[in-house]
């Protein structure tokens, strides 16, 4: 059996770091990246719907309709 070869008794200083639970938020998990790629998910999807509403086009108007474009 290799129970006893995931102890670091054996490797001395050339062990990894070994998370049994794979989606922990340490070393080893990928709980981590599951949460920021969710909430980069949200932002983006976000900004996308502000994009295509049209809300960004009118905020954009309404901040630059004071301004006039002189070309001289």
């Amino acid at each position: 059996m290799l129970t006893g070869y995931l102890h670091t008794d054996h490797c001395g200083d050339e062990c990894i770091d070994y998370n049994e639970n794979y989606l922990g938020w340490d070393a080893g998990g990928i709980g981590r990246q599951l949460i920021f790629m969710a909430l980069q998910g949200v932002l983006y999807l976000s900004i996308l719907g502000l994009v295509e509403s049209g809300v960004v086009l009118r905020l954009w108007y309404r901040a630059t309709q004071g301004t006039r474009w002189v070309v001289t």
